[in-house]
């Protein structure tokens, strides 16, 4: 686990955990000498001459003061030790928030930048519901019950260790067989939390992700719902889903309970016999052994406590498992299939794009057989072909995004890098485009308004008027809602074309991107773009013939083959 743990927070400052380490000793060591100035203070209140600890009674009566002076000199030593442990238990709480929430951070971080970086292919076989439970839940859900719990269970183990020798130097004996006694009695709920717990946190993880499922789906469906009736499936789902779930999460909850109940019993029966053995058996008299009755209930009374919060942390730790070895896979399955996500757009000039037998399946179904194609800087092709035969996946192969399983992708007559997520300078555009909930300038530069300087935003007002959407010129800020749901359709395609526009491609791709656009905004479109970029290379793909691209190669997709018309 210690191994796990620093891989995944292999960006995390070693000296950090060093200094807590520190903080912890001495708060240990404040809390160990403030439950044991009871018992000297106690002997003193009560003889007033002695607190039968020699080094300290050798400091307060060497000068033979008076009897008040040593118990006010003791009260105020004892007063500083309490101030003094409880300035670092402040401090040390304020500084472990703030670490566990850069941890927490840096590591929701780590996992986008992780996802982000994978191919596409591999990308889009992942639930989009999963994703986003990995990337914004496992994180926090391995702060709270891992790292947290983590410095909980080192404070408390240093201060129990730093109490037991103070017991153990006072009462040797009973003290050894006390702890003995407790450890027979706990070891078997231990092996029982331990497995069930186990159990239970993968349980936990694969319903956390089907319930976050349901719930999207429920959101996303909404127009099916209301059209088809189908409310009742989709309650029904997200109930009974939530219903396992609640049930494994009310077994954790009680698991973690146990110690608790057990642990308090096992240390009441073991004051009590202790108790019963020093007055009944030893006959002891009270007043001889007050001071000690003090010193063992302020240990006891930090000690039980400081032993269930030390169950409690380990079985949140143990439950937290699934999660440390979810996050370590993701982190290793995606630094093997890595792509850059930061690079510079320094691409050399874009002259050819060629495809050389390129052939890919997805299973067992064959997409692309054999395909060769070339395309030189300038052109403008047109594809056709029915829906399924793989025009989509041709267009992914063409930007790069999609590596074929057989084939070359040739960029100006040289392989084509996949550590780079496309083949040169391009844009895409899909008949489904997504969008930030935020205005329509910053959808088209996707870069924060504030940062935008005056010539960026008259670059983005003239693709609003080539784009045809001159109606939005004087309302740049305009917020499009959720997923652009406050345009329709074709604006969106056009907003999207527009984006597209912004980055000034030399390779635009379209891949059903006006099937929402109307045939004279379309036509339009297209002789604004080939005027203002007569530079550009256009792949188009459409359903609709079109009579405005003039002197365009047309290529018909069938079978796995393409074969130009």
């Amino acid at each position: 686990m210690i191994k796990k743990l620093k891989y995944i927070f292999a960006e995390e400052r070693k000296i950090l955990f060093f200094y807590i380490f520190i903080i912890i000793f001495l708060i240990s060591l404040f809390e160990a000498l403030s439950i044991g100035s009871v018992f000297p203070l106690l002997n003193l209140l009560i003889s007033k001459e002695k607190t039968n600890i020699d080094f300290i009674d050798r400091v307060l009566f060497s000068n033979n003061s008076e009897n008040y002076e040593p118990l006010v000199f003791f009260c105020v030593g004892v007063t500083l030790i309490f101030i003094v442990k409880n300035l670092l238990l402040g401090f040390f709480s304020w500084y472990k928030i703030k670490i566990t929430q850069n941890i927490s951070k840096n590591l929701q971080i780590r996992m986008l930048r992780s996802y982000l970086s994978i191919p596409i292919d591999k990308f889009l076989e992942t639930n989009s519901s999963i994703m986003m439970r990995n990337i914004n839940g496992e994180p926090k859900m391995l702060l709270k019950q891992m790292i947290s719990p983590f410095f909980v269970l080192l404070q408390d183990v240093m201060v129990s260790i730093g109490l037991i020798i103070l017991l153990i130097s006072s009462f040797s004996t009973i003290s050894a067989y006390s702890i003995l006694f407790s450890i027979l009695f706990l070891l078997p709920i231990y092996f029982y939390s331990k497995i069930k717990l186990k159990i239970y946190s993968k349980k936990r993880l694969i319903l956390h992700g089907a319930t976050l499922k349901f719930l999207r789906e429920s959101i996303e469906l909404i127009r099916e719902i209301k059209i088809y009736n189908k409310a009742t499936f989709f309650l029904k789902r997200y109930l009974r889903s939530l219903e396992k779930l609640n049930f494994v999460n009310l077994n954790i909850s009680f698991i973690g309970l146990l110690p608790k109940l057990v642990l308090e019993i096992i240390l009441v029966a073991v004051g009590l016999s202790l108790l019963f053995f020093l007055v009944f058996v030893s006959n002891i008299k009270m007043i001889e052994i007050i001071p000690s009755l003090a010193l063992i209930g302020a240990v006891f009374l930090k000690l039980v406590p400081s032993f269930i919060r030390i169950l409690a942390q380990y079985q949140k730790i143990e439950y937290a498992k699934p999660s440390l070895n979810l996050i370590e896979n993701i982190l290793l399955e995606t630094n093997k299939n890595k792509q850059k996500i930061y690079y510079e757009n320094n691409f050399e000039e874009f002259k050819t794009l060629e495809l050389k037998n390129i052939s890919h399946n997805f299973g067992d179904k064959k997409i692309l057989n054999e395909i060769n194609l070339k395309i030189s800087k300038g052109d403008t092709i047109l594809i056709h072909g029915e829906s399924g035969n793989g025009k989509t996946t041709l267009l992914n192969i063409l930007s790069g995004l999609l590596e074929p399983k057989l084939g070359k992708v040739k960029v100006n007559d040289k392989d084509h890098d996949y550590s780079k997520p496309v083949v040169t300078n391009l844009s895409f555009v899909r008949g489904e485009n997504y969008f930030i909930d935020s205005n329509i300038i910053e959808n088209i530069a996707l870069k924060a308004m504030d940062d935008l300087n005056n010539d960026e935003i008259k670059s983005i007002e003239k693709l609003i008027t080539l784009v045809n959407m001159d109606e939005f010129l004087n309302q740049l800020d305009l917020e499009i809602g959720e997923k652009g749901n406050k345009l329709s359709d074709g604006q969106k395609q056009r907003l999207a074309i527009a984006r597209a526009l912004y980055n000034k491609p030399d390779l635009l791709i379209l891949d059903e991107a006006t099937n929402s656009i109307d045939l004279n905004n379309e036509k339009i479109i297209f002789e604004n773009i080939l005027k203002t970029f007569s530079y550009l290379t256009i792949i188009f793909v459409n359903h609709r013939e079109t009579n405005f691209l003039n002197d365009s190669k047309i290529f018909l997709i069938e079978n796995g083959k393409i074969n130009e018309k």
